[in-house]
């Protein structure tokens, strides 16, 4: 499952399939730079019969520039999953997270190549999402930016979702940081 963002802001942005039809919904608040910003993360679930998309919060994202994120999961009426994340290690600078699901597996952002990449934070590592960066379309072919959920990945695609949208809003905030 391939997800366009309609803005390049993560976190602040509707994800839709390629027929246009919105899946997820991100919207950030940032009260001020004392207080974190909150992140809700939306999936709009289509009922059968009457064809009608209905929003269902899926995540709550809180972060704190330094102090690492929460994160709070939802589905169903009673399951929920909270995680506080932080980068892999001090020296990493952000360039990695490690976190487990809700099936016991550990899962790791990471950057290859420049790209954000989900996979088992296993010996297999296997690929369960990538990211493709915007491109303006000066050299190349112009297209908005995506989140390719693979196959492997399809089954906790709300935890996918809410998980690159608190490592990109992680990452912004240490580049800002690096670059001030």
């Amino acid at each position: 499952m391939e997800l366009f963002l309609l803005q390049n802001d993560p976190s602040h942005t509707k994800y839709s399939t390629s027929d246009g039809r919105v899946v997820y919904n991100t919207e950030t608040i940032s009260p001020s730079h004392l207080l974190p910003s909150i992140t809700s993360v939306t999936r709009y679930l289509r009922n059968a019969n009457s064809g009608i998309d209905s929003p269902v919060e899926v995540g709550h994202i809180e972060h704190q520039a330094g102090r690492g994120t929460s994160l709070r999961l939802s589905w169903g009426e009673y399951a929920e999953l909270r995680l506080i994340v932080f980068p892999a290690t001090e020296e990493d600078n952000g360039r990695s997270w490690i976190f487990v699901g809700p099936n016991d597996q550990s899962y790791k952002w990471q950057i290859l190549f420049k790209y954000p990449v989900l996979l088992t934070n296993d010996n297999s590592r296997t690929p369960i999402a990538r990211y493709h960066r915007a491109k303006l379309g000066i050299i190349s072919r112009s297209r908005r930016g995506s989140l390719e959920i693979l196959p492997a990945g399809a089954d906790i695609a709300d935890i996918v979702v809410v998980t690159f949208v608190s490592f990109m809003k992680q990452r912004g905030s240490l580049e800002y940081h690096h670059e001030g």
